[in-house]
């Protein structure tokens, strides 16, 4: 009988070993024992993580001041009272979004386009009359004779559905005699490839000031006329986009909460080998 038992107990021992992977008999000898794994330089060097996603964060946090400063002096620029385009056209250059006022008349043998564009909501109730079950259209870019000057500048007239592109279908508001204008001034469009502005058809697929200018004949600078400067049957103004985009707020809760995660996940791994399990 004693053997019967030994012989179970010595059997059940095998399977624990076994189960558990221990070779090592003195473990159930002497006790339990401690299983450590030294912290190495690897271990510390993983901080660097956290750190990064850290200075992300606040360069974020930069950029979102520099993107409220910067919406704060545009909201500022739109504000004030036109004031008349400088003699000087090399201060055009600090002068964007700048309300201006000119006064002459427009040379619509030039008349150009840029698009395809999406007619801007605020001036849709305008547009109303234009409308052909889309707001699909293009932008008319007119060389504008200066009344007290010798040459020209470019006036983004604003939007036309693409059925009126030809310009007989919009007669009335191919106005000659001399108007008065309101409008912002634009900067050209940044390209993102390297491919010409201009299609073969004639359609300009970006605002690019320089080239428009010099094809039309015209001084380099454009102003986007105003809703108030639309002229009846014409091309409806107002298409300005002022709307800078501001992802910056949520770049920058990504990064600090990516930092608190990885920050907590290293230190936990250092402290949990500093305090080994016992075995």
């Amino acid at each position: 009988m004693f053997r019967s038992l030994r012989s179970i107990q010595s059997k059940g021992s095998l399977y624990f070993k076994r189960k558990f992977g221990i070779k090592n008999e003195k473990l159930f000898k002497d006790g339990p024992k401690q299983v450590r794994d030294p912290v190495t330089l690897a271990d510390y060097f993983l901080f660097s993580i956290p750190l990064t996603t850290f200075c992300l964060g606040t360069w974020q946090v930069k950029r979102y001041k520099w993107k409220q400063e910067l919406k704060a002096e545009l909201k500022d620029q739109l504000s004030k009272e036109p004031v008349p385009l400088p003699e000087d056209l090399r201060k055009v250059d600090d002068m964007v979004y700048q309300r201006v006022l000119l006064r002459g008349h427009f040379d619509h043998s030039k008349e150009q386009f840029i698009g395809p564009r999406v007619l801007q909501r605020e001036s849709a109730v305008a547009a109303a009359s234009m409308l052909s079950g889309n707001a699909n259209g293009y932008y008319v870019v007119t060389p504008f004779v200066l009344a007290d000057r010798n040459y020209s500048v470019l006036i983004n007239r604003g939007w036309i559905p693409k059925e009126r592109l030809n310009p007989n279908t919009r007669k009335e508001g191919q106005v000659e005699d001399e108007v008065t204008i309101t409008g912002i001034l634009r900067r050209s469009e940044t390209a993102d490839n390297s491919s010409s502005a201009r299609e073969p058809n004639g359609i300009w697929l970006r605002r690019d000031i320089e080239q428009i200018a010099r094809y039309v004949e015209a001084a380099p600078v454009m102003i986007d006329a105003d809703l108030d400067s639309s002229i009846k049957g014409g091309p409806i103004g107002g298409q300005t986009r002022v709307d800078l985009p501001d992802n910056h707020l949520s770049y920058m809760i990504t990064w600090y909460a990516l930092t608190l995660i990885t920050a907590y996940l290293c230190a936990k791994r250092i402290y949990v080998k500093k305090n080994p399990i016992l075995v």
